[in-house]
């Protein structure tokens, strides 16, 4: 029997219980026997590596079992083409994305939407969406609309603005 270790570059110490969730930013050290075969003397909560499976395994807690670790883990470059509107806030979609996108503003010199599309011309489809209502010179509320492939809409986020004089003194957030 061997040992795997599982680094998850976290500097301190942790004991790790229920939902496993591992990433680089906040994680820590998993150490745990390795082999082709269960131990023998398993304890209840003992992690194992299945070498001949490249499985994680936990042993469960009546100790008469062991659970597969599994996980719903996405790639980076997954990550990058999520569409999401921390992807696109503030100027329309980045890296992850096919180039060609395009960006077509309505409105003068305060615009009333700004819409980001996948191509320019016909069969074009939305992938975002940013429409300012103005009182003035001030914007009073901002909607962000991030879209599917299909162009069905995935998530709406509008913020209410307030000022006092120039200045912006509250933004209320609304996610739907």
């Amino acid at each position: 029997m061997g040992i795997v270790q599982v680094i998850i570059d976290r500097t301190t110490s942790m004991i790790i219980e229920g939902t496993y969730q591992f990433d680089r930013v906040d994680g820590g050290t998993l150490v745990a026997p390795a082999g082709a075969s269960f131990p023998t003397t398993p304890v209840a909560g003992e992690w194992f590596w299945r070498t001949d499976e490249s499985k994680l395994y936990r042993r469960n807690s009546d100790n008469d079992a062991w659970d597969e670790v599994t996980g719903t883990g996405m790639s980076e470059t997954q990550h990058k083409t999520l569409r999401q509107l921390i992807h696109f806030i503030d100027n329309g979609p980045a890296e992850g994305f096919a180039s060609g996108a395009y960006r077509e503003t309505t409105g003068t010199v305060f615009p009333s939407a700004i819409v980001w599309y996948d191509k320019v011309g016909v069969g074009k489809k939305k992938i975002v969406s940013k429409e300012i209502s103005w009182s003035g010179a001030f914007p009073t509320t901002i909607t962000w609309k991030v879209y599917d492939a299909s162009e069905a809409l995935l998530a709406t986020v509008t913020d209410t603005l307030a000022y006092s004089g120039p200045f912006e003194t509250s933004r209320t957030r609304t996610i739907s």
